[in-house]
């Protein structure tokens, strides 16, 4: 980045700042709309483009302080131009400056620290005294997509737990009713209703936990203590966890392993979520008769983890949406969850470094593969 811009002398820094006092004498219906807008910046420049006024939230936005701004040209805060053409400080045919434009203009703006952001900015022309000064609010819109994306997970936060959590609630409050209702029934069938009511207990704990994983991923905030681990035991651990999913489906479950695996630096309870999240989805996709493979094998800094399966594979439409907050492909089958799953296990996997992918085709069964980084205690392994 090459030098700023300044004042060319400091006779020109006195002609700027006695217009500085010039333009505090602005009428007051002009001040109380600047103190009105001070979350924005605001920032007023002379008509040789030489900056008289910045209010508070400009020396937030841009880190610089007011008073080490006067005198200095605007194009020390812009990176480009607002729009082809509209330059605040040029002149039409006439000679006169723009007047007015109260519609956002969008162009990129630099901090003190040398960092671009786009901004929005209005502008209007005000003389004072016979001379003109501009007057620009400026916003920054930078974060505006991350406002949106919170926005939208709140939204559907609040559609999943008036919707999906009512199926649990009513099961709960249906089966304690019976409870109460049946103070001479057999042991055998209080704790059938028993079973039933600590299911959907667990049910609902485990979309409240999803909703409060998805919103820290959201937020950059997923807790990962990470250690090197032998995935080996990770993995044997995972399938003796979770066989119990293909044990009823009536579905072969086999761990792939070889021999020796290299370390890797996981949070082991995050990855064990993360496969039994995979696994779940295997034994509730695969028919009767089929087989899921877990399996790892390790390559050039890292081991790769799959999951496969013989299920009827997944339609190319619904390739792109598996790893989104809050979709699931709807097969017929009764949704017990969020849709919440992938998109968590995307997030943890990402935590550690590594990525996640699909491998599928109709007809012919699917693949779920993520990886991990060795942990640096670790050599290559070749």
């Amino acid at each position: 980045m090459g030098a700023l811009p300044i004042a060319d002398s400091a006779h020109e820094r006195t002609r700027t700042l006695r217009r500085a006092r010039s333009f505090a004498e602005l009428p007051a219906a002009h001040v109380d709309a600047i103190a009105r807008s001070a979350r924005d910046a605001i920032v007023s420049v002379d008509e040789r483009g030489r900056i008289v006024f910045l209010n508070r939230g400009a020396e937030l936005m841009f880190g610089y302080a007011a008073r080490d701004m006067m005198g200095e040209f605007l194009s020390v805060l812009r990176a480009t131009p607002l729009e082809r053409g509209s330059d605040m400080t040029s002149r039409s045919p006439n000679g006169e400056m723009p007047s007015i434009n109260l519609q956002p203009v969008r162009g990129e703006w630099r901090r003190r620290n040398g960092t671009v952001f786009p901004g929005e900015a209005s502008y209007s022309r005000v003389r004072v005294d016979g001379r003109v000064y501009m007057t620009l609010i400026v916003r920054d819109v930078s974060e505006r997509p991350g406002r949106e994306r919170a926005r939208m997970l709140r939204e559907d936060v609040l559609a999943t737990v008036s919707h999906d959590l009512r199926t649990p609630l009513a099961t709960m409050s249906m089966t304690l009713a019976r409870l109460r209702g049946s103070a001479q029934a057999d042991g055998k069938t209080r704790a059938r209703l028993l079973r039933i009511a600590r299911e959907s207990l667990d049910w609902m704990q485990r979309m409240v936990q999803d909703l409060l994983d998805a919103a820290s991923i959201e937020a950059g905030q997923l807790l990962i203590h990470a250690t090197a681990k032998d995935p080996i035991i990770v993995l044997v651990r995972a399938g003796a966890l979770f066989e119990h999913l293909f044990a009823d489906q009536d579905v072969a479950f086999s761990v792939d392993l070889p021999e020796v695996l290299p370390r890797v630096e996981v949070d082991e309870q995050r990855i064990l979520q993360v496969l039994g999240n995979l696994l779940s989805n295997a034994a509730k996709f695969t028919p009767s008769g089929g087989r899921v493979i877990l399996s790892a094998r390790a390559r050039a800094g890292e081991i790769v983890v799959g999951v496969r399966d013989t299920g009827p594979g997944i339609p190319r439409a619904d390739v792109p949406h598996l790893f989104d907050r809050f979709w699931s492909a709807r097969r017929g089958e009764e949704r017990h969850g969020t849709g919440l799953g992938l998109a968590i296990a995307k997030g943890i996997v990402e935590a550690h470094g590594g990525r996640i992918r699909v491998e599928t085709a109709e007809g012919a069964g699917s693949q779920f593969s993520f990886t991990l980084p060795l942990a640096l205690e670790t050599q290559r392994y070749d």
